[in-house]
């Protein structure tokens, strides 16, 4: 069985713990589809109403995941081209490899071979200037 599943998480820098909780929330807290007419074989015993009871599971949208390190440091590897550093400091990675009970662990992501586009000042190419200033993101 296959689910589509789009979803829009908690932005923010610091709000990586709500969107673990966004994400436990939408994968597992309650039933989201309506129960099959037929009997069908779900994975782990479910009746196909869970999101995690499908055998293969797309999850997209906007997780909004961020990079755990100072704007300065991540506008410097951008520019010096430097991904393997954006990535080992990427926040959906981090709780994949280190959080044991993270709901996406087992999931699978495509490579990523492209600089952050998250926050772009609008028309331009450069990054976020307004008094935020928003630490570059995936």
């Amino acid at each position: 069985s296959i689910c589509f599943v789009n979803v829009h998480l908690a932005a923010g820098q610091s709000q990586r713990v709500a969107r673990n909780a966004d994400l436990a929330a939408i994968l597992e807290d309650k039933p989201v589809l309506p129960t099959a007419e037929t009997p069908l074989a779900f994975i782990n015993g479910g009746d196909g109403t869970r999101i995690l009871d499908h055998e293969t599971i797309f999850l997209s949208g906007d997780l909004n995941y961020r990079i755990d390190q100072r704007r300065e440091n991540v506008i410097a590897s951008i520019e010096a081209g430097d991904l393997e550093y954006l990535l080992e400091h990427d926040q959906l990675r981090k709780e994949m490899k280190n959080n044991p009970s993270f709901r996406l662990r087992a999931f699978k992501e495509a490579p990523i071979r492209f600089v952050p586009t998250y926050k772009y000042a609008p028309n331009s190419m450069e990054f976020d200037q307004s008094s935020k200033k928003r630490i570059p993101a995936w």
